[in-house]
C-alpha cells in the first residue's frame, strides 16, 4: 500500500502516519523495501520520535487512570512502547 501511494497519489494532499519499532524491521522485512522506496521520493519525510522516559510514562498513566500507578507497570509499558515513525507528505 505504501509503495502504491507513493507512486500514484503524487498530486493528492495526504497525511499517512504509521508506527513501527525499528529493531523489529530488518532487511528481509517487507516494510524495509517500502521504506527504502519512500526515502527516494522527495515528497515524503520521516520523523523519528523518542519515547517517554519511565517517569513520564508513569505520570501519563496516572493522568489517564486518575490513580497512582505502580512503577513496575510504568516500566512494563515503557519497555513495550519505544519508537514511533511518522511518514508525512511535505
Amino acid at each position: 500500500m505504501l509503495t502504491y501511494l507513493s507512486r500514484n497519489l503524487t498530486n493528492t494532499r495526504l497525511l499517512l502516519i504509521g508506527t513501527y519499532r525499528d529493531i523489529e524491521v530488518d532487511r528481509n522485512h517487507p516494510l524495509s523495501a517500502a521504506l527504502a522506496e519512500l526515502r527516494r521520493v522527495s515528497s515524503f519525510g520521516r520523523v523519528l520520535l523518542r519515547g517517554l522516559n519511565i517517569d513520564e510514562v508513569r505520570r501519563m498513566l496516572a493522568g489517564i487512570t486518575r490513580e497512582e500507578v505502580p512503577m513496575a507497570l510504568a516500566e512494563a509499558v515503557h519497555r513495550q512502547t519505544e519508537v514511533i515513525l511518522c511518514l508525512y507528505r511535505k
